[in-house]
């Protein structure tokens, strides 16, 4: 009987340490798991956006930056005013509102569809000039103004 109270009291004591270590392994796991998550990957985004801009070497040199730096001062500045320039506003002149897109017809360019923030869509048949020059098309959709 003793015999057979060890030999299963070290099969539970084996059983129970190959449960423990299952039981660490998985934990382990977990954490791997929980820690790739949390990456945002803007590394990645950022060597991306370095690579494009560096090509055909794998970094932009810090002397480019130098370099580009003096060719903007003394090519892209002119003298001490800065460039003015003159903004005429076209339409539409009966509302207003935020415009997200604005299309023209590749056949004809005097027509003009604008597609407005609150959902409106807008045509105009004379390239957007004029007080009455644009109407607005009814799309099915709720207008949030």
């Amino acid at each position: 009987m003793n015999k057979l109270t060890y030999i299963t009291f070290a099969c539970a004591l084996f059983l129970s340490f190959l449960i423990s270590l299952n039981f660490i392994d998985s934990r382990e796991k977990k954490s791997e798991i929980i820690e790739k998550e949390k990456t945002s990957g803007a590394l990645e985004a950022l060597n991306f956006w370095t690579r494009a801009r560096a090509y055909p070497n794998e970094d932009i040199p810090p002397d480019a930056y130098y370099n580009a730096f003096n060719y903007s001062k003394s090519n892209l500045f002119h003298g001490d005013k800065p460039l003015a320039y003159n903004f005429e506003q076209i339409g539409p002149h009966n509302i207003g509102g935020r415009t997200l897109d604005v299309q023209f017809n590749p056949q004809n360019t005097n027509t003009i569809f604008a597609g407005a923030a609150s959902g409106g869509l807008w045509r105009s048949y004379t390239g957007g000039v004029g007080a009455s020059a644009w109407q607005q098309i009814p799309t099915g959709y709720p207008l949030l103004g």
